[in-house]
Formats: structure tokens, sequence, C-alpha cells
């Protein structure tokens, strides 16, 4: 229990029923808010869009009846070690691992990126364009990448240099038509694409899928509008599934999907996430 001025607040162990125990963190009149979440960052509660836990995580009993989770992360991220990017924060605490620290990112809308130090197992939770500097013993991770792959699509803009991958992430997080890009590591050259990727194999490169554009909407005609959506991944689902969708917006607060053809087009809206049909691939899966 700790103070804020005139403000309580309370953390209260709750079983619900068929879920894992989480903590409940209440506070009045210094932000008055209540939110429930797993233990993934002690004294601090996980800011979810879409009730008492992430609804992108099937929380079922373990087969072993065990409460804690192994947290994993998604295959063939691009982790750049030794890295620690210089971007403000979203959020800045002790975090058990690195596979926690990237799932939180993934849960605020705030983040981009992550930096994570290990030694004294503090997570970073960044926004806007990554700025990375030497710092040893820390990783740094955008949402989603691919290694020894490149897009062969067309709608591009000419290749730019990029000082690294966060960088030239940055880039495409910053562009209102990137729907993904290439990144060379031997010649550090960075590529825009828009479009549908179409992945081929290539040695050193790696492509970049940032798919989620948070605060951001898509002015592209609605195909089609769905109603009930509980996170954004379900709606890239939704997209993946209809052949006339190109990408998509979610509307956090309404939890409203809206499938969109034509190409992307962005605009400022900070209820809103945009993304493309390839936004599957940033979701790490908690496993019992």
């Amino acid at each position: 229990m700790k103070f804020c001025g005139a403000s309580l607040f309370l953390s209260l162990p709750l079983r619900l029923p068929n879920m894992q125990p989480v903590s409940c963190f209440f506070a009045v009149a210094c932000g008055l808010f209540s939110a429930c979440s797993p233990a993934v960052v002690p004294g601090h509660a996980v800011r979810t869009r879409s009730g008492l836990l992430p609804s992108s995580t099937n929380y079922e009993p373990s087969k072993d009846k065990s409460d804690r989770l192994v947290w994993t992360l998604p295959p063939d991220l691009a982790v750049e070690t030794n890295k620690f990017s210089g971007a403000p924060n979203c959020f800045a605490g002790p975090v058990d691992s690195i596979e926690k620290c990237y799932w939180n990112c993934w849960e605020d809308p705030c983040c981009t990126h992550i930096s994570y130090t290990e030694l004294s197992k503090y997570c970073y939770l960044k926004k806007s364009v990554p700025k990375v500097s030497d710092s040893q013993g820390t990783k740094t991770i955008p949402l989603c990448v691919l290694r020894n792959a490149r897009t062969s699509n067309s709608g591009t803009v000419p290749p730019v240099r990029a000082s690294s991958l966060g960088s030239c992430a940055g880039m495409c997080q910053e562009s209102s038509t990137c729907s993904h890009y290439n990144y060379y590591t031997e010649t550090h050259m960075c590529e825009l694409k828009t479009g549908r990727p179409m992945t081929t194999t290539t040695p050193k490169g790696i492509v970049g899928l940032p798919c989620l554009h948070r605060g951001k909407a898509s002015t592209a005609a609605v195909h089609r509008t769905i109603g009930s959506v509980n996170a954004p991944q379900e709606c890239a689902r939704r997209c993946r599934g209809d052949p006339q969708c190109t990408h998509f917006s979610y509307k956090h607060w309404q939890h409203e999907c809206l499938l969109h053809s034509g190409a992307i087009s962005l605009q400022d809206d900070a209820n809103v996430s945009a993304g493309t049909r390839s936004c599957e691939c940033r979701i790490p899966d908690p496993k019992y």
C-alpha cells in the first residue's frame, strides 16, 4: 500500500472462476481508475483496453494447476544486442524477464519497441523512432521483424541509409503509407514498402512488419464494420479472412473493427490503431 498525495493505492489478490489469480489496483483521487492484470510488473498494472485481462491471451487452467505462466517471444525476432534506445519512455520499471517486457509493450498502445537490461531486469517501453546507442547487457527489440528475408513487391520509395534496424523500423512507423520495410544489415540500407508483403528468402535481409500504427486511423474506404471485437489482432484475423480487405482500423474503446479496401492512408486519432493483414506476427503468446 502506498500514498500519492491524497491518493490511495491498493493491491488485492483476486481469483476469477477458471482463471489464474490476478492483482487488482485501485486508485482514488489521483487519477480515478481500477485495473486488473496478471502479475507481470510488480507494482504496475498493465493498462488493457479490453477488460480485466489481455484479450489476446487464452487464460485457461494449466494441466499441473500451476499459477505460473511461461512467457514466450514470437519466432525470428531481430534482437539488437548491447543496444539501448534513447527514445522517450511510455513506462520504465522492473520486470522479471524480457518476454514479459515485450508482452507489456504489445499491451500498451503507446509502445513501439522495448529496451531491456538483463542484469537489473529493468524494462523500458519505448515510443516513437528508436534511437539506439551502445549499452552492455541491454537488448532492444522492435515489435515484429523476420530475419533472412526480403519482400519483392513494388510500391516502394527509394532506399535510404539507416544506422540500425530500429531506425529503419522507426521510419516505417512514422510514415503514413509504409506497411512494412526491408533492412539490409551489411549495407545499412532501408526500403520502405507499401501494399501486401510478398516475402522471399535472402541472406542478411530483414523484413519488418510494424503492421500496427497506434494513434492512427485509416482514411481509406470502409469495406465492412464489425462490432464486439476484443483486440486489434482479432481485427487483423478478420481482415485476413476477407479477400477484399487490405488493412484495418481498430477502435479501442468501442471494440469496433473497420475493414478497409484500397491503399492505406493514415490520419491522427488517439483512440484508433490501424494495421495490416500481417499483424498477427507481432503477438507474443504466454503459455502454461
